[in-house]
């Protein structure tokens, strides 16, 4: 089948729809969008009478470069598919190399160029970088002190402690906003490691949420230090950055865990105590003593009162990983997954409704956190033949790899 170059960018488009909707989360999803999303360079030549003729050829040659390329985007395509259905979507294969799932309480932030502005106003670059780290990117409501660590170096790599001119932080939500009080933050002078194994000098800022909330139940702490080199004083820069909190209890881990080995796989339920009513996502991780092994992931709607949360972790990794026993089941987390606003206004007529929203009076935390659970070592010592090494399977995903092919076979 002949196919125009315009239809080859349009198939083009719905296959990196399904993947991305499809696979969301995979490993090697990057590569499936650098191998859909590939562009191809054509030169025109324009010069003299040739002109219309050149113009022709090379809009032909570029639609036979794309067509050739879509071809192989389709092919990667359904070879991720085939690749990411081996396992059920809630129970992938994990490595430390996934640096959010296995560090999930943070968010590494990057240097950033130290920048000031001259007495007109204009910016100014400096040679100095500065990294402003909260410990956590989120407090919870068993945690109600946060650590900024602060550290800077110069182009060259060299660490330099800067001097701090002053400090200042706010608060707010949707429905308030609030200058936090000096007394509610610390600063003193720290080390660490860099990853050279020299020692960096810098600051250490410690929050206590209780004096920095300004009586909010939740909201984000912005922390604004204004800080300048050593031997020159009269460039002054500046450096903000934010984390979020959340004081209510909505539901807590008790510590109790049980196993068992269910149709091939090893299943670890979690007892949890939830407190408050709606829809929770939780996540854990496994490994042994050399690697980490897995990720398991459960959402579902709960009432007040105790629950069981099951985490799969799925048998066909512990063969493809080659991991035998003992396991340790870590990073126990969650979060409760809230409407943008509550639910009292639901039932509000078309324009009190409006107003409502509108007002931002009854905006609520999207996400609010479960702190997170201790860990749990599995009472009996497994082999990876304990386990299934079969693919998974499921009638969902045979539907998708069907019409993945009925793509290519359109194309």
């Amino acid at each position: 089948m002949k196919t125009s170059h315009k239809a080859a960018l349009t198939c083009a488009g719905i296959v990196t729809a399904l993947a991305v909707v499809w696979m969301r989360g995979i490993e090697g999803e990057s590569e499936l969008l650098a191998a859909v999303d590939s562009k191809h360079h054509v030169t025109h030549n324009t010069e003299g009478n040739s002109a219309h003729k050149n113009n022709q050829l090379a809009v032909e040659a570029d639609a036979g470069v794309d067509a050739k390329h879509q071809d192989a985007s389709i092919e990667r395509t359904i070879q991720l598919f085939d690749e990411w259905k081996q396992y059920p979507a809630n129970s992938r294969p994990l490595s430390e190399d996934m640096y959010d799932l296995v560090h999930y309480e943070r968010v590494d932030e990057p240097y950033g160029r130290a920048i000031s502005r001259d007495t007109s106003g204009q910016l100014q670059a400096s040679n100095y970088r500065c990294q402003m780290q909260p410990a956590l990117h989120t407090l919870n409501s068993e945690i109600t002190r946060q650590k900024v660590s602060f550290y800077c170096k110069d182009d060259a790599g060299q660490n330099i402690v800067m001097d701090i001119v002053d400090m200042k932080a706010d608060g707010s939500n949707p429905n308030t906003s609030w200058n936090v009080d000096p007394s509610a933050f610390t600063t003193e002078n720290s080390t660490r490691e860099s990853g050279a194994g020299r020692v960096e000098e810098g600051y250490a800022i410690h929050f206590d949420n209780a004096k920095a909330s300004g009586g909010a139940d939740w909201g984000d702490i912005r922390l604004s230090i204004n800080y300048s080199h050593p031997e020159d004083h009269d460039r002054v820069f500046t450096m903000t950055k934010s984390f979020s909190f959340s004081s209510e209890s909505v539901a807590g881990f008790s510590g109790n865990y049980r196993e068992e080995i269910k149709d091939g796989s090893l299943v670890i339920y979690a007892e949890i105590d939830i407190d408050k009513p709606g829809n929770y996502k939780f996540k854990a991780n496994l490994k042994n003593d050399s690697s980490y092994i897995s990720v398991a992931s459960h959402q579902a709607k709960y009432e007040p009162g105790t629950h069981q949360i099951p985490f799969l972790f799925y048998g066909k990794i512990f063969h493809d990983k080659q991991a035998d026993g003992p396991y340790t089941l870590t990073g126990v987390r969650g979060n409760l997954i809230n409407l943008p606003f509550s639910e009292d206004i639901l039932n509000l007529p078309g324009e009190e409704f409006l107003a409502a929203i509108k007002d931002g009076k009854h905006a609520q935390q999207l996400s609010q956190p479960v702190p997170v659970g201790r860990d749990y070592l599995t009472q009996e010592y497994y082999y990876e033949d304990d386990f299934s090494g079969a693919s998974y399977q499921s009638e969902e995903n045979s539907e998708r790899r069907d019409m993945l092919e009925r793509l290519v076979e359109a194309n």
